[in-house]
């Protein structure tokens, strides 16, 4: 997945521009000035086996964010002489990502979904960021993605134009840590990584509102 997640454009126009309880007990971790050496930074195997996956590492994830956080310098430096880059954003951190296509698919349904989302919470005069971002989250049953032909149109785009999709898809942007999807509790919430997705999809949405005004103007 890239930083600058570009789409192409068509409603074709608008789909094209459009193409992740409880308390948790953490154990006392060693900070950075207690890791030996780049070689012997706490938590290594658990914290690079979650980066290289794709995962982002956020406060959400409990001990690997402990492990990262104390010691980011060391993983900076240790995952530099890998070819990697250690981005740390808000409460989250991830690796810069190869650009190949398979992420750039993955990073167009993400930003799909997730504009989707951010208009209909439009539809409804809430705030879009405090409702997107809400503790209580959304009952995936509910969710509006197939509850317009437009939304729809959107999401086949992309290749998700089923249920059975749309669950793989959560599923992912789960493992990613942009989501905690609980399927047996028809639950799912956005996490704090899903702001890397915000400010394109607020971008698309203000320029569908213009076009939206110009067709009906005209």
């Amino acid at each position: 997945m890239t930083d600058e997640l570009n789409t192409e454009s068509t409603d074709a126009e608008d789909v094209n521009q459009l193409s992740s309880e409880g308390v948790t007990e953490y154990h006392e971790i060693p900070s950075q000035d207690e890791a030996k050496s780049v070689f012997d930074i706490p938590g290594k195997a658990e914290v690079f086996q979650a980066l290289v996956s794709g995962s982002h590492i956020s406060f959400n994830s409990g001990e690997l964010f402990h492990y990262l956080s104390n010691n980011a310098e060391a993983y900076e430096t240790e995952l530099a002489t890998l070819g990697y880059e250690l981005i740390h954003e808000l409460d989250y951190y991830y690796l810069q990502p190869f650009d190949d296509e398979r992420s750039n698919d993955y990073s167009k349904r993400c930003l799909v979904f997730v504009t989707v989302m951010i208009e209909s919470i439009s539809n409804t005069a809430q705030d879009i960021v405090k409702t997107l971002f809400s503790d209580t989250g959304f009952q995936v049953d509910q969710l509006p993605h197939f509850s317009t032909e437009r939304y729809r149109n959107y999401m086949q785009n992309v290749e998700v134009g089923e249920d059975r999709q749309l669950k793989t898809l959560l599923n992912n942007m789960h493992r990613s840590g942009f989501i905690e999807f609980r399927e047996a509790d028809n639950f799912m919430r956005f996490l704090t990584p899903s702001h890397r997705f915000l400010q394109l999809s607020l971008e698309i949405l203000e320029q569908h509102n213009k076009q939206t005004a110009v067709s009906e103007a005209g």
